[in-house]
């Protein structure tokens, strides 16, 4: 991981050489493999350009008189870009530029005095390839107006980057605010977190592109499946979320019709009862004829006794079943047919009255035995005990 200084700098205030930080990160966890320094170079500073003349035995060549901090020097100079009033990088005798005209990466040469065309050159006026930190040799450097004369110019161009051999169980420092945060931490120096705020401008993001939907069949039943996927893995909420995104994108198929009644089964299962009564009966109202809605009813009655303790509601909900209100035409050729599920919806009304020594219970069983009589029940579905001696015994005990 490559953290240039400066941009880490932007995050947390560094009050100590870069040496010592390094040392500091790698006792922390964080080994410093490196620190690379570019634009660091000796005898290269701000200069001044006084003035500029041609150079009295080559045309394409020019005098440029250069105020470097410490006095003035003339180098000859060929860039086309040069004038007066610029800041410039001035490099003076010493310095240890790259090399422009080799091909050979890497490669320096130490500038000396020279005389070029009849005239002594004091120094240079660097192009960002000599300084090593670009490609560009078309022309001089020009630096900002507000850079100070004499300025070392690793001050204005120099960056450190620290090279940082990061452990699998750091990935938290993949980037530099995660690095400075280490930094932070190390020099008890704070945190400065990064401005998020920005203002949106331009068009609506939608009218830049649009998706049509070759298949919705297919795409719904990819939505639909992360919402079973969720529900499997009991995120209840995620798998609503997932629902009501079906629901709302493909409200015509197979699986927004699935999704309705499967909010409300995951809403009973993160015990939001109330909610999901509410979806039960928004999904019955909206497919009543649904394979679904029998099962639906059934599920809200249970909800409605055993969550909510609203008995009356419950038995509402299983007398909508019994009195036709609910239709059940369309589990004909499911587990039960419509029959007993009519029957059981009854049952199950005496046996709440039943359970609570409610006499209700006796005539809801005569009303069992007398609309749902057992013989045109299938009996792989099973029976149960009610029949006329069980409501007589049923009977005495409730009288006594």
């Amino acid at each position: 991981m490559k953290v240039p200084v400066s941009w880490l700098s932007e995050y947390v205030d560094i009050d100590m050489s870069l040496d010592d930080l390094a040392h500091r990160l790698t006792m922390g966890g964080n080994e410093v493999d490196a620190i690379e320094r570019t634009g660091w170079i000796d005898n290269v500073v701000v200069g001044h350009v006084l003035a500029v003349a041609p150079h009295p035995d080559a045309d394409r060549l020019r005098l440029v008189t250069v105020d470097h901090g410490s006095g003035q020097a003339e180098v000859v100079c060929g860039a086309p870009n040069v004038a007066e009033g610029q800041k410039i990088a001035y490099a003076s005798i010493g310095a240890v530029l790259q090399d422009a005209y080799s091909d050979e990466p890497g490669k320096t040469r130490k500038l000396k005095r020279s005389k070029i065309r009849g005239v002594v050159s004091e120094g240079m006026a660097c192009s960002v390839r000599e300084l090593g930190i670009g490609d560009d040799h078309d022309g001089i450097l020009v630096l900002d107006d507000s850079a100070v004369i004499g300025t070392p110019i690793g001050e204005i161009l120099g960056e450190s980057v620290l090279d940082i051999e990061l452990t699998p169980n750091r990935p938290d420092c993949l980037g530099v605010v995660g690095v400075a945060r280490d930094v932070s931490a190390i020099t008890r120096s704070p945190l400065k977190q990064p401005n998020i705020d920005f203002e949106a401008t331009g068009p609506d993001v939608n009218s830049l592109a649009q998706v049509e939907i070759a298949d919705p069949d297919y795409a719904s039943a990819s939505q639909f499946n992360i919402g079973q996927t969720y529900f499997d893995e009991r995120q209840f909420a995620e798998a609503i979320e997932a629902y009501s995104a079906t629901m709302e994108l493909y409200p015509d198929t197979e699986f927004a019709e699935e999704s309705a009644f499967r909010i409300g089964w995951a809403s009973e299962r993160m015990q939001e009862y109330e909610a999901a009564v509410e979806a039960l009966q928004a999904a019955i109202r909206r497919h009543p004829n649904s394979k679904n809605a029998p099962a639906a009813q059934v599920f809200m009655a249970r909800i409605y006794l055993d969550g909510l303790d609203l008995v009356e509601d419950a038995v509402t909900a299983y007398r909508a079943i019994v009195d036709g209100v609910m239709s059940v035409a369309s589990i004909e050729t499911d587990a039960r047919s419509g029959y007993d599920v009519r029957r059981n919806a009854q049952y199950q009304i005496g046996k709440i009255y039943q359970d609570r020594r409610d006499p209700r219970a006796i005539q809801e069983y005569e009303a069992l035995l007398k609309q749902f009589p057992e013989e045109h029940s299938n009996p792989s579905h099973g029976s149960n005990e009610i029949d006329e001696a069980y409501i007589l015994e049923l009977r005495a005990d409730t009288s006594a």
